[in-house]
């Protein structure tokens, strides 16, 4: 845990990414969004993002506020450390109180531990199928913020309050991370998404996901199954989107994982298909970002990915959530993991954990960007395991993963939709 508590402070640190080109976009602006800008901006010029945006470093904490975090954490952590020999030896306590304990802990503890209990909630290769079950809440049932918390966020970021800004207003949370909350509203007739940092996260700015949100979007614009929320209006507390529906994936993970045959909420179970087209997908979106975009999500666990279902003749699609946390990486970094996943593309996922078993035992302090992409790989496998266990995600790589490394960056450009092609073709036929 003390590993990833470090990872997600470094990541904090990682620099934003420049403004994509101004080039016109192949998908359509999302109705009503200039019209709401231009509300926005009457009331409160200064909501909407303009130009880059730059972050300064936080002051590292004292000795005196880390010894108070320290009583606070031990108190947090009390209960389930307390309880853990009852734990080990009465299994059914352990299934069925325990675990809750543990998981009310991490969330009361904060951002960080949050972030580890959904990791590991993919992981049930490494931890009991219980616990992951467990932990799978935190994935959207994190604590929340109260309404007028709420209300008054809303009036500071967008200069009026909520009921003059939008016809309907859902006062109960669609979710709830690590670091905010989302609360679905309607404007002009259409959904949207309105997102608030959390009260224990000062540190938080939408404004940079908003900047994430719009570059990712230019990116995977030429991707018809795949999207990502197109930005309305943001603030550093308050960010308005367009509402993507869809399941969230860790929804059918969590009941593979506890062997429940239905969706949760009533949705249906995942065709063999569907699952393998989450899977597939969700690798290949994940290797353009490393391979080619050099922007790379940095929170990629199923509860970020959205599945929206085929209807009749229609096709499946993947709409990705929560990209605050976003990283980039040098030309010579993108060529060092390359190389370093097409020698370990064995169908040996143990080698990314023994390589962070070592970091962890020797005390190594780690590249951020590496961790990033060492997570955000043990997180598909995990998910790939639960979904379409005979995939292997290493595996499946192999063909971008040596194209990139044989060819010249341009001519990778240039050949990798014809490679992720290929491999598409291969994806169905060793379905």
């Amino acid at each position: 845990m003390t590993s990833f508590v470090l990872l997600v402070a470094a990541l904090a640190d990682a620099g934003q990414p420049p403004s994509p080109p101004n080039r016109p976009s192949n998908r359509p602006v999302h109705r009503g969004a200039a019209a709401f800008r231009r509300q926005v901006e009457q009331q409160h010029p200064a909501v909407l993002v303009v130009g880059g945006l730059g972050l300064q470093a936080a002051a590292p904490p004292g000795f005196a506020s880390l010894v108070g975090r320290a009583v606070v954490l031990a108190l947090i952590f009390s209960p389930p450390m307390l309880l853990s020999w009852l734990a080990w030896l009465w299994p059914f306590f352990r299934n069925r109180v325990w675990y809750r304990m543990l998981t009310a802990s991490l969330a009361r503890a904060g951002t960080a531990f949050i972030k580890w209990g959904q990791w590991a909630s993919c992981r049930p290769d490494v931890f009991p199928t219980a616990m992951c079950a467990a932990l799978a809440s935190l994935h959207s049932q994190a604590p929340r913020h109260g309404w007028r918390h709420t209300e008054r966020e809303v009036r500071e970021a967008l200069g009026a309050p909520v009921d003059q800004l939008f016809e309907d207003f859902e006062r109960r949370p669609i979710a709830s991370g690590s670091i905010a909350q989302i609360h679905r509203a309607v404007w002009l007739n259409q959904t949207v998404a309105v997102k608030f940092s959390g009260t224990m996260v000062a540190q938080t700015r939408l404004d940079i996901e908003a900047e994430h949100l719009r570059r990712f979007g230019w990116n995977f614009a030429a991707w018809r199954d795949v999207r990502f929320p197109r930005v309305l209006a943001a603030s550093e507390a308050v960010l308005v989107e367009s509402y993507e529906a869809g399941e969230l994936v860790s929804t059918y993970t969590t009941d593979l994982t506890l062997g429940v045959s239905s969706g949760s909420g009533g949705a249906d179970p995942l065709s063999r298909e569907e699952a393998h087209f989450v899977v597939s997908r969700g690798e290949d979106l994940y290797l353009k970002m490393l391979l080619l975009d050099n922007l790379m999500h940095a929170d990629l666990h199923p509860g970020n990915i959205l599945l929206r279902r085929a209807r009749r003749y229609g096709r499946n699609s993947l709409a990705l959530l929560d990209v605050g946390m976003a990283c980039t990486a040098r030309e010579e970094f993108e060529a060092d993991m390359s190389d370093l996943f097409r020698r370990t593309c064995r169908g040996f996922g143990e080698v990314l954990r023994g390589v962070l078993a070592l970091v962890r035992d020797r005390g190594v302090a780690i590249d951020a960007n590496y961790m990033t992409l060492v997570t955000n790989v043990l997180c598909l496998e995990g998910m790939a395991g639960t979904l379409v266990p005979e995939y292997n995600v290493l595996d499946a790589a192999r063909p971008l993963l040596d194209a990139h490394r044989a060819l010249p960056r341009p001519l990778f450009r240039l050949a990798m939709p014809l490679v992720a092609s290929l491999k598409r073709v291969k994806d169905r036929v060793c379905r």
